[in-house]
């Protein structure tokens, strides 16, 4: 009995802060346990943020804040989250998406989203319509270093764009736009990845691709930094460059 009362009383006010009042699990009763056993998760979650919370402030000499003050603040501010908000939080993970939009300097970031084709085509003999589908680009660039299928997608990235020439393809929004697989294809530092995950988060939107084997020539994203484009632009000189001497020779 004593050392219950010298090492568990900090199980038994988390079991307070958890029970006594706001609690998921006690409000909702289910048939099946594993569902109000999910809500106490989602308590315990909620009562470790009130502590952490209250543990950072008192480190930053603040006022600790009451419990019920804190289920305020916290309703609050879930209430105020937007869709935009939830996709930021999903993506980021240390990558590189989502990223700053180059074009705006308040500070907010870009969002990355998969949307479907709008445009459409006719169906099979001739009934109804599907989506059309351009090749994907990650299949395509993984065909020349490991010999994968290539596949076709009706999926693109809301934000990512391919640097065009001609003002006939920059009034197409179709050659402008990456489009990406959602289906796991690939692996990553042995994480499986759809190939919109590996685009975005292992080739950092499309500026670290790894070196290919054929003589695919891909268009440059317009995410690609100034630098890289010089870097790669020479590359590309000097390696004509050597060709044609060896040419004259």
């Amino acid at each position: 009995m004593k050392d219950y009362h010298t090492f568990m009383g900090g199980v038994d006010v988390h079991d307070q802060l958890r029970l006594q009042r706001y609690s998921l699990q006690l409000a909702i009763k289910y048939k099946k346990y594993y569902n109000s056993l999910f809500l106490g998760l989602i308590d315990l979650v909620i009562v470790n943020a009130y502590i952490t919370h209250n543990a950072a402030r008192a480190a930053a000499g603040l006022q600790k804040l009451s419990h019920v003050k804190f289920m305020k603040q916290l309703h609050l501010e879930l209430c105020q989250l937007r869709e935009e908000d939830w996709d930021a939080l999903l993506r980021d993970d240390g990558q590189a998406t989502p990223t700053q939009s180059p074009a705006a300097g308040s500070g907010r970031r870009a969002i990355h989203l998969p949307l479907k084709n709008e445009k459409m085509r006719p169906g099979n003999d001739g009934k109804g319509q599907k989506r059309c589908v351009r090749a994907c680009k990650v299949c395509s660039w993984m065909k020349g270093i490991s010999g994968t299928t290539a596949n076709d997608t009706s999926t693109y990235c809301s934000f990512c764009k391919l640097k065009v020439k001609g003002k006939t393809l920059q009034n197409n929004p179709q050659a402008q736009r990456v489009f990406l697989c959602d289906k796991v294809r690939h692996t990553h530092n042995g994480a499986a990845m759809s190939c919109f995950e590996l685009w975005h988060k292992g080739w950092r939107n499309g500026t670290r691709r790894p070196a290919s084997k054929s003589k695919l020539r891909a268009r440059t994203p317009v995410e690609v930094c100034e630098e890289e484009v010089q870097s790669s632009s020479d590359e590309s000189s000097g390696e004509h460059q050597a060709k044609r001497a060896r040419q004259n020779s």
